[in-house]
């Protein structure tokens, strides 16, 4: 499969940022079951949603995402 992910922020204050992400996949092989290649099966899909991130120290951060699939295929 191929797939590609994005993200960006804004800094609200030092330690708040919110921002957009998303994602993109796109299978490239077909799907196989007990060895054997099942056609027309192929998963593809494209997501985006908001994101928010707080940071408490240097090192400790608490991140959260949300994606909001579309136009998915054999998902």
């Amino acid at each position: 499969a191929i797939h590609a992910n994005f993200a960006t922020d804004y800094a609200i204050t030092e330690q708040f940022r919110l921002g957009l992400n998303g994602y993109w996949l796109k299978q490239v092989t077909d799907t196989e079951v007990d060895g054997e290649k099942v056609k027309g099966r192929r998963e593809q899909v494209w997501a985006i949603g908001p994101g928010a991130m707080y940071s408490f120290s240097k090192n400790d951060h608490l991140v959260a995402n949300a994606y909001f699939e579309q136009d998915a295929e054999n998902r």
